[in-house]
């Protein structure tokens, strides 16, 4: 029978809840959170009348009554925008870049397999 290795605090997994898995969120948070507050400055015009019209005070008018997005769905979709059309970020590497605040860390690469279904 195999001896186990004695733990090492000082290694770290992804088990364990010290370990933030999203490390950008805040500072994306961040920025999202003043570019809305200024009111989407750096969209078109178009982006712009559809931020305006979902996320209106009170919500507007659907059918025979009101709708209003939740916090979270308007988090995600004005995200998704400023990322997009004012960050103009388009690949994960430089979100890591330019929104990391843990020094050197890496993203995991995947290796592409040549079997079309995964397998080796």
């Amino acid at each position: 029978m195999a001896r186990k290795t004695p733990f090492n605090p000082s290694q770290r997994t992804l088990l364990e809840g010290d370990i933030s898995t999203a490390p950008l969120v805040p500072a994306i948070e961040g920025e999202v959170r003043l570019w809305r507050a200024k009111g989407y400055p750096g969209t078109t015009a178009t982006t712009l009348a559809l931020l305006r019209h979902w996320f209106k005070p009170g919500g507007h008018r659907r059918g025979n009554g009101f709708f209003e997005y939740h916090d979270g769905q308007r988090e995600a979709v004005e995200t998704i925008v400023w990322l997009h059309e004012v960050a103009k970020e388009r690949g994960n590497n430089a979100l890591f870049e330019r929104f990391s605040n843990t020094p050197g860390l890496r993203l995991l690469r995947s290796v592409p397999s040549s079997d079309p279904d995964g397998r080796t």
